[in-house]
């Protein structure tokens, strides 16, 4: 498998991967405010049966993305490409934020998704950026696994931004 910046003949495999997962687990919120306090709780819950994600295809956008963003790389294998991650840098912010990190469902863990995580990473670190900053949805437990497996930090969340009324959930990885 290879690592290298995507090609405008990469996209299409790229729009084209199932972005969709299944997940036994989710992150419930509870919120809590008593005398002038409020706590926010995470937990881990196991779901009573496997639930299916469909999520909708990348139709727009990605070349966009692709035009703009200074890391755009795509994991391949045989002129096959297996996933890909964007991340746009912006020079007068400290961290990076992942855009989309996909890997197509049959090549799933595998190590596509870590060779790719390592790669930015260490692109990252040479263009001095602090951090890089992840995002996701409570029911996405195996993207919420892969990031702590791979060094991130759970640093907040936000009911506002999500597009189905679910919660974002913010994790970052400090590079320094």
């Amino acid at each position: 498998m290879r690592i290298r910046r995507a090609e405008l003949v990469d996209l299409n495999a790229c729009m084209d991967m199932d972005r969709s997962y299944s997940t036994d687990y989710v992150w419930q919120v509870e919120e809590r405010s008593r005398g002038g306090e409020i706590s926010v709780t995470f937990r881990t819950v196991r779901l009573p049966r496997t639930a299916q994600i469909r999520v909708p295809r990348l139709e727009t956008g990605l070349l966009t993305c692709w035009q703009q963003d200074e890391c755009f790389v795509v994991a391949e294998n045989g002129g096959q490409i297996l996933g890909f991650l964007n991340m746009p840098v912006i020079p007068s912010e400290p961290v990076a934020r992942i855009r989309h990190l996909v890997v197509d469902a049959p090549h799933r863990r595998k190590g596509v998704g870590s060779a790719l995580m390592t790669s930015v990473a260490a692109w990252a670190r040479e263009q001095g950026v602090s951090g890089i900053l992840a995002e996701t949805e409570t029911n996405n437990h195996p993207a919420i696994s892969f990031l702590q497996r791979h060094g991130f930090a759970f640093c907040g969340y936000s009911d506002q931004l999500a597009v189905n009324q679910g919660i974002r959930l913010f994790f970052i990885l400090p590079l320094r």
